[in-house]
């Protein structure tokens, strides 16, 4: 969350030390989803590099059946599979552990590492928005991307439970 480069598609500048110190002290003590409306937030690390990315999956608060992927990494872990093994694992609790029926993300349309990779998880665009949100002093245009319970059984089947 402190290289420039990841916070730019995040709702924050680049952290500092402190901020981080912060944002760890809210989420150290969650390790699992136990009512709607959080969020758990789980650290991606890599044996000799330390955490190179997070995976979030936050349960909505209106739809017990609903949830939504949220991801960072480091751009050193580009192409090299890790952001999709990650996100895949989330997707798995969703689905499998939490029999969850949808499962959404979104990602500023200028955001095209995020795009491929939802797009390599199955996820399928099914909207942009243009202009919608306020981000950073400017308008952004997002995408929003889905995969349905029975789209993750039929893309990852036996494969999933393993």
């Amino acid at each position: 969350r402190s290289n420039p480069t990841v916070a730019l598609y995040l709702p924050h500048e680049p952290h500092s030390r402190e901020d981080t110190v912060a944002m760890l002290a809210k989420y150290v003590g969650q390790s699992a989803l136990s009512e709607p409306g959080q969020w758990l937030d789980l650290a991606v690390e890599l044996d000799g590099a330390g955490v190179i990315g997070e995976v979030v999956l936050k349960w909505d608060a209106d739809d017990q059946e609903l949830g939504e992927l949220g991801f960072a990494f480091h751009p050193s872990v580009k192409g090299t599979g890790i952001a999709t093994e990650a996100a895949t694992a989330v997707l798995r609790l969703a689905f499998e552990q939490f029999g969850w029926h949808r499962v959404i993300g979104i990602c500023n349309i200028l955001n095209l590492r995020s795009s491929a990779l939802m797009e390599r998880l199955g996820m399928r665009r099914e909207a942009v928005f243009r202009e919608s949100e306020w981000f950073k002093g400017r308008w952004a245009t997002v995408s929003h991307y889905a995969m349905l319970q029975y789209e993750w059984r039929a893309r990852y089947g036996d494969a999933a439970s393993h």
